[in-house]
């Protein structure tokens, strides 16, 4: 028998149904009808102040970008945003990893979704642009800061044992994966290893839950960011997305800005084949041969009108771009530019590095084994760990300390 309960899961979830059959067979005004009957439906139940609403927003984003009310569904979208952060925000002390990695996988589409719509429906530089830029921020925050947050507090306690549970977290990840790779799985097995890793992050995350420095990354957004740049210093944060009628089709859009704008310049740069066109499309890129200039032209044509001659570029690559040593680029394309590109993983790091300048410690990588084991994947790096080595000796004569991560540790 049915609990009132499960009744009015069943109810939210024909709604959702009826109005996804509605928008697939193109009747896109009976498909926002339900979408908004569907989400006053989720208000009631969960509140509106649940992530369960937040999705419901996300839906009359999309219907509302498809019927081309643009103004509506930009609206829709920023207040997704808004009421997601605040509710991961609020939580992301007190819940597990996996829950985590969740929330990142929703609120990725969410941002995917609002810069592919924002550049079709012509949002520049405006509060739709900054709310996106917010999103991409946070996305990549965590994936990134909060695992380097941890790793910065568990390698700064001083406990030797919470340091042994950290890389043995990390190790036993590393194992999870390569195993589940394999392609020959025992169940009971693969069961055991996450339930002793579930154990090991559960402790680390308690003790690193107590302290602010865990959640810092969370208060990092545009405005704190453009108001740590110099005046000759620009941002350039690259993401890219999939086509909605191609999904094979990628695009590159940007986000740039410099000290005192009030919101970012949100532009689309260039096409994924574009750069295939140039560079190839295979694994092996030999840019930096007669095709330097054209992708030079590729990469800066769209942003030359925001940087100036003595500028400091804080350039953030995604996807393929990863593979270009855009500070070689720039030396062996246009030797007289007169710029500095600064690398990053994340913008977020301006603001990091700003109350970080006095560095003691340091962790390097090399000789790492990037297929897990299985040399038939990925070569290895030649002398990578050699050179670390060298560059190690160089920062303990600085009286830096410094550890060393190779092989699946590193990785």
């Amino acid at each position: 028998m049915f609990k009132s309960q499960d009744i009015n899961v069943l109810h939210d979830d024909l709604l959702l149904m009826q109005a996804n059959v509605y928008y697939a067979m193109g009747q896109l005004k009976d498909a926002r009808k339900v979408y908004e009957e569907y989400s006053e439906y989720i208000a009631n139940f969960y509140s509106r102040h649940s992530m369960q609403y937040a999705k419901a927003l996300w839906y009359l984003a999309n219907i509302n970008a498809f019927c081309k009310d643009y103004d509506t569904a930009s609206d829709y979208y920023v207040s997704a945003v808004k009421l997601a952060t605040k509710l991961f925000t609020d939580s992301y002390r007190y819940i597990s990893i996996s829950e985590r990695e969740s929330f990142w996988r929703d609120f990725y589409r969410l941002f995917s979704e609002m810069t592919s719509f924002g550049l079709a429906a012509g949002f520049e530089q405006d509060e739709f642009t900054c709310s996106a830029y917010d999103a991409l921020l946070l996305s990549k925050g965590l994936l990134l800061s909060s695992d380097r947050s941890l790793a910065k507090i568990v390698y700064g306690s001083g406990d030797q044992e919470l340091v042994r549970m950290f890389e043995c977290s990390k190790n036993l990840n590393t194992e999870i994966e390569v195993y589940k790779a394999s392609g020959e799985i025992e169940t009971d097995k693969l069961a055991k290893m996450y339930d002793e890793l579930h154990v090991m992050e559960s402790e680390l995350q308690k003790y690193a839950g107590s302290g602010d420095e865990y959640m810092s990354f969370l208060d990092v957004d545009f405005k704190k960011i453009a108001s740590s740049l110099q005046d000759n210093e620009v941002v350039v944060e690259f993401t890219d997305f999939r086509g909605k009628k191609n999904p094979d089709d990628v695009f590159y859009a940007a986000f740039v800005y410099r000290k005192g704008w009030d919101y970012p310049k949100m532009i689309e740069v260039f096409k994924g084949k574009e750069l295939d066109e140039i560079v190839g499309a295979g694994t092996s890129w030999d840019i930096y041969s007669s095709e330097i200039k054209d992708l030079a032209k590729l990469l800066f044509k769209p942003l030359k009108k925001y940087i100036d001659k003595g500028d400091v570029i804080y350039w953030v690559p995604s996807g393929d771009l990863h593979k270009i040593s855009v500070e070689s680029l720039l030396m062996q394309a246009a030797p007289d530019a007169d710029l500095t590109v600064r690398q990053l993983s994340s913008a977020r790091m301006i603001v990091e590095n700003k109350y970080e300048s006095d560095m003691h410690s340091a962790v390097l990588y090399g000789g790492l084994e990037y297929s897990g084991g299985d040399s038939s994947r990925f070569d290895e790096l030649p002398e990578s760990y050699e050179e670390v080595c060298l560059v190690k000796d160089i920062l303990e004569g600085a009286d830096c300390n410094v550890r060393i991560l190779d092989g699946l540790a590193g990785t």
